[in-house]
């Protein structure tokens, strides 16, 4: 059996189906429902007549509320539900088919896009046809790469635009060297940050990359370069023409002064300060390893932190290309731990890091390779099972309520059984 065959297929479209939230469950993605309300039913990036305005995620411009997500997410779901809108399927509050549906036609589709470019990757990556799968398998169902693509939420369409965008990368060294292979690596890491702005960093550490590589000649160097016309260029208009500064919203503290916020009561905004040296060690051992740990709901990171080391320290065929991944993704980690204090907020696990599962378990075809070791099909297999089983309890509530406690995976049980 292989990633095309018609089984696979049939079983991925049934859990596709059967593994959506169908309502907001969060101050984020009710954010994000307000942008792509107002932009549909109102031609506005406003929020203030939206039915999600009671969200606490939103900022105060020049007298209006604006969501303060990166508006790129809410663009892609607002090309979604505007034919839906003029069917007559509503946003609402509660349960209803059209967030259904705009999570089923936008999240989902990027998640399975994703997985496809993570099955190609593998396979320019000389892994074994069944290796491949086993490996987009653990992607797909066994993190929380699965979790995060029940709502509707930009690190999980952040993380299915790198996906591609390493493939390209992947194809342009390996296969194909030619310019239009490069143009779209950047077309798709441009992308991802315009989603979530802290995986520009893959965007920079890959220009750097086809800088560096002999093989790269000058106009394939251009060509990765022009995607940020119509990536980066329109974002970066949408925020100059709603608040006159290029800046993402969420990065400037005045615009969270109004009346009723929660910012302005001892809530540290992310990226507004860099936290001290002591607080950083503690807060970043507890980001992976604690109640909410990274590491501790994605065990298979386990295996696949380490091949991605060994990847590197063995100089392997593909030690380059880890290297990028690699030191992007610690780059993103040291950010996080140096400008956050929330945990990524109410979530299950850190969200924020929802990005960089691909990259750290890529190379996890390596571990399979020799699965014929003694115990390490054993431990894989167990992996998986309480991988999958994490993931799956996270979808009962990816924003996982504090109402029942601070641990994620007992709140989202005791919310099932309440």
């Amino acid at each position: 059996m292989n990633f095309y065959s018609n089984k696979y297929f049939y079983i991925v479209i049934v859990i596709t189906l059967l593994s959506i939230k169908p309502s907001t469950s969060g101050w984020n993605d009710a954010s994000r429902m307000a942008t792509i309300q107002s932009l549909v039913e109102h031609h506005t990036f406003i929020i203030d007549d939206s039915d999600f305005i009671g969200t606490g995620d939103k900022v105060f411009i020049n007298g209006h509320y604006y969501s303060d997500k990166p508006v790129a997410a809410s663009v892609i779901g607002a090309i979604v539900y505007f034919p839906l809108y003029y069917m007559g399927v509503e946003l609402e509050q509660d349960a209803n088919l059209a967030y259904y549906l705009i999570v089923l036609i936008a999240i989902k589709f990027f998640w399975l896009a994703g997985l496809f470019y993570f099955y190609k990757s593998l396979v320019i990556l000389g892994a074994e046809r069944n290796t491949c799968l086993v490996s987009t398998t653990a992607l797909g169902f066994c993190s929380l790469y699965f979790t995060w693509s029940a709502v509707f939420n930009n690190h999980l369409i952040a993380a299915s635009c790198l996906i591609p965008g390493f493939y390209y990368i992947l194809k342009y060294r390996y296969v194909e060297p030619l310019s239009h292979n490069v143009f779209n690596a950047g077309l798709f890491f441009a992308l991802a940050g315009c989603l979530d702005h802290a995986t520009a960093i893959f965007f920079v550490g890959f220009a750097i990359y086809i800088y560096l590589s002999r093989s790269t000649n000058r106009k394939a160097q251009f060509y990765y370069f022009i995607p940020l016309v119509f990536t980066v260029i329109p974002i970066l208009t949408i925020n100059y023409l709603i608040s006159g500064q290029f800046l993402p919203f969420q990065l400037v503290s005045s615009y969270f002064v109004y009346d009723g916020s929660v910012w302005t009561k001892g809530k540290t905004l992310t990226g507004a300060k860099v936290n001290d040296l002591l607080f950083m060690i503690e807060y970043g051992s507890k980001m992976l390893f604690w109640e909410k740990g990274f590491i501790i709901y994605n065990p298979l990171l386990i295996i696949g932190i380490p091949c991605l080391i060994m990847e590197i320290v063995k100089k392997r065929t593909y030690y380059k290309e880890a290297i990028v991944t690699g030191i992007c993704s610690v780059i993103i980690i040291l950010y996080y731990v140096a400008t956050s204090r929330n945990y990524s907020g109410g979530s299950y696990s850190i969200r924020w890091f929802i990005p960089l599962l691909p990259f750290l378990l890529i190379f996890i075809f390596r571990y399979l390779e020799h699965i014929e070791i003694p115990g390490r099909k054993q431990i894989f297999t167990f992996l998986c099972i309480v991988s999958c089983l994490f993931a799956l309890i996270g979808i009962i509530d990816p924003w996982t309520s504090k109402k029942y406690g601070d641990v994620p995976i007992y709140a989202n049980l005791l919310e099932l059984i309440s």
